[in-house]
């Protein structure tokens, strides 16, 4: 199968495309390209728990399944990941933005796993955005990264952008000073117990 430049071009920019071979030299067809679909599936929920549990249950889908004590916070802000002194070394409090201007700078927004080479793997993060998706989760599969979830809570989509902001904050308020085993627990049931 061959593709025009402007068709590989048109696919680069799409969210479905992960890869692809290299564009031969002075020819703008490419002989075979590997097309893999990212598969982030976008799912509406009718509340926070909901939302959640799906996504807990999302990155459980494969083999291998999380182990709450195993489970690292993280802090990722512009400069980079920076683990919290104040937790054991498994857990990591997860802080996620690349803006300073984001409401979540500096702000525990999720949970993940540190990997054996001692890179932190996000696994469920809750997020916000003004393009569709209101407040979401954001899920990965543990045994797949390419398949992913945005669990949407419904109600926040049509939301102005100042209150969807200010519910958002308030969801952060109660992740605050959580641990990433407690954050895991409440998410997967529903219930912060």
């Amino acid at each position: 199968m061959k593709f025009s430049f402007t068709a590989l071009f048109a696919l680069a920019l799409s969210p479905c495309l992960v890869s692809a071979t290299a564009i031969p030299s002075q020819n703008l067809t490419i002989p075979e390209v590997h097309l893999v679909a990212r598969a982030e599936s976008t799912q509406q929920f009718a509340s926070y728990a909901a939302a959640s549990v799906a996504s807990a249950k999302w990155v459980n889908q494969g083999k291998t399944k999380v182990v709450p004590k195993n489970l690292v916070l993280y802090t990722r802000q512009v400069t980079g990941l920076i683990p919290d002194s104040t937790t054991s070394e498994n857990l990591i409090v997860y802080k996620y933005s690349r803006l300073k201007s984001s409401p979540a700078y500096g702000k525990v927004v999720g949970v993940g796993l540190k990997t054996a080479a001692g890179s932190v793997t996000p696994l469920v993060r809750i997020d916000m955005d003004n393009t569709g998706k209101g407040i979401h989760f954001n899920a990965v599969q543990l045994d797949n990264s390419q398949q992913k979830l945005a669990a949407v809570l419904t109600s926040t989509v049509n939301m102005t952008p100042a209150a969807r902001t200010s519910l958002y904050l308030d969801y952060l308020k109660g992740v605050e000073n959580r641990s990433a085993e407690f954050l895991w627990n409440w998410w997967s049931t529903g219930k912060a117990n």
